[in-house]
């Protein structure tokens, strides 16, 4: 929970913030948002029913909210209060980003090139970013207008940072690597290193200079621990607005569209192509040249070994039909019951 005195909104304020309605006895300030369960009197609570990847719907129990500490509820205008105090909007989570942003306290970054930082002579820093200790940009890259780079991140040749980014701390950039508008990249992650590419000439693994580099789209944000190879010829390519978990790597060549989500510790393989809004869950992965069709969703833990079409779900290994998946992994266990029934 994020919770600040000095950030805090009267009910009202926060209602007009959010386009809501106010229902009940609400208390006059909130001075911060949590879920149900660790909510205190001065904070509001976000409650949502959301379907699950089989398409059953998960739904808060009532108990949880009458015995809630929270001094108000966000809730959907059919959500029942159990009469509770509510502010009530169409879009409950697109609410809690709106209120989240105001209760965050981040430290603010001021303008300017710390002593220990090291620009490079023909690296181009506009004067309103903030470049952090032992940053380190080279020859002939660009950091634009109201970046953020904190301590120890590493900008390399010729390598371009859009507007409004935010760069935490120890992310190593390598040259040629593109980033627009509003992205941010989280600790330790390594963006535009070589992909996997060898050729075996009988003797041993000959490597192949990666040539092409990394392009990221706008407000497109990476989780810590990432990385995300550059091209072999082309450039490997992450689309607008998409999201990646913490500890992910894209292979060499990939290309993402826009708004897909990786979860944590996915793996795609080189030269593997996800189209807009596609989803894959924790710890799955792509082997190569496979191509993931618009709004698919992919199984946590499950390995894509041929093409997706677009809007399917899948899951198992390798992966299929979700549904079907699950219905053969049923169909095993209650063989096995059976055999075992039948061995006493």
């Amino acid at each position: 929970m994020v919770s600040a005195q000095s950030n805090r909104l009267s009910s009202a304020q926060a209602a007009e913030m959010v386009g809501g309605s106010l229902e009940g006895e609400v208390p006059e300030f909130i001075t911060g948002i949590a879920n149900i369960a660790s909510a205190k009197s001065s904070d509001i609570a976000f409650v949502r029913s959301e379907p699950d990847l089989g398409g059953r719907t998960i739904v808060p129990s009532p108990k949880a909210i009458a015995e809630s500490e929270a001094g108000i509820f966000l809730l959907t205008p059919d959500f029942p209060s159990e009469g509770r105090p509510c502010l009530r909007v169409s879009d409950p989570m697109l609410a809690v980003v709106v209120l989240s942003a105001h209760f965050e306290n981040r430290p603010k970054r001021l303008p300017g090139i710390h002593p220990a930082a090291h620009i490079e002579g023909s690296a181009n820093i506009n004067p309103s970013a903030s470049v952090g200790p032992n940053v380190v940009v080279g020859d002939g890259a660009a950091v634009e207008a109201g970046v953020i780079l904190e301590s120890g991140v590493i900008v390399g040749e010729g390598s371009a940072i859009g507007p409004d980014c935010h760069l935490h701390a120890g992310v190593v950039l390598y040259p040629n690597v593109t980033l627009g508008k509003g992205c941010t990249i989280h600790a330790g992650s390594v963006l535009g290193s070589d992909g996997f590419g060898f050729h075996w000439d009988g003797e041993g693994h000959r490597k192949i200079a990666h040539l092409g580099g990394l392009v990221i789209g706008d407000h497109v944000d990476i989780g810590a621990g990432c990385t995300i190879d550059r091209g072999t010829f082309n450039a490997t390519v992450i689309g607008e607005g998409c999201i990646l978990d913490n500890q992910v790597q894209v292979g060499h060549n990939c290309i993402l569209g826009r708004w897909v989500v990786l979860c944590g510790q996915v793996g795609l393989g080189g030269s593997t192509e996800v189209e807009d809004g596609a989803v894959f869950g924790g710890k799955s992965g792509s082997g190569g040249h496979v191509r993931i069709g618009a709004g698919a969703k992919v199984a946590g833990g499950s390995a894509v070994l041929s093409d997706v079409a677009a809007g399917e779900i899948v899951g198992g290994h390798p992966a299929t039909d979700f549904h079907l998946d699950q219905r053969g992994k049923a169909l095993l266990r209650r063989m096995a019951r059976k055999k075992e029934t039948a061995s006493r």
